[in-house]
């Protein structure tokens, strides 16, 4: 079996749209600015000065032509869309630290037990043992209606990425993020309303 075959990939420090001949040519350009550096050699400069002038005209085409396939593609797949838009930012969708009360967290398990504090006052910590027998009929009854944890789970996921934020000021990516640590207190809220 080859060597290849074995090999691990590792992320690339390269933006997305960079391509191979750009990366190569990056690699040259290094080379012959150190050389340069070494040597303050005017032909050596122009070495280095050509190759500078021809990655930035390479690194333009290879965006404009990464611009154009992220267009054509925003109908019918919005993930790389928002993929380009993080990649551009070089942000996480989830905030670096959160504040609730005199409270600080700056890791995600610590967020996620203040926002289980913020939301404790609507809803109790109760264990549901029994599961609720359905008569089907024609008359349905909506104050006896029961949503299963994979219903909410389910719609959660299916609602679009969103930076922005909502009436209660929770941008839709922390719920989706979330919504396995969510989805009892919900189901309890909404079982329970």
């Amino acid at each position: 079996m080859p060597l290849s075959y074995f090999m691990r990939y590792r992320n690339s420090s390269y933006p997305s749209w960079f391509n191979l001949d750009l990366k190569k040519m990056l690699k040259q350009k290094k080379i012959a600015h150190q050389k340069y550096k070494e040597s303050m050699d005017e032909d050596d400069y122009n070495v280095f000065s050509t190759l500078r002038a021809s990655c930035n005209r390479l690194r333009n085409i290879c965006y404009q032509n990464y611009i154009c396939k992220v267009e054509s593609s925003i109908s019918g797949s919005p993930h790389s869309f928002w993929k380009f838009i993080n990649d551009k930012r070089n942000l996480s969708n989830i905030p670096s630290s959160m504040n609730y009360g005199d409270m600080m967290s700056d890791d995600i398990p610590t967020t996620v037990d203040l926002f289980a504090d913020y939301f404790s006052t609507v809803y109790n910590d109760i264990h549901v043992n029994q599961t609720p027998t359905y008569a089907f009929s024609s008359n349905v009854n909506v104050s006896h209606l029961y949503i299963d944890a994979k219903d909410i789970i389910t719609r959660v996921m299916s609602l679009p990425w969103k930076l922005s934020t909502g009436p209660d000021n929770i941008p839709m990516f922390f719920i989706k993020r979330c919504i396995f640590t969510l989805t009892k207190p919900l189901q309890l809220l909404f079982n329970k309303s």
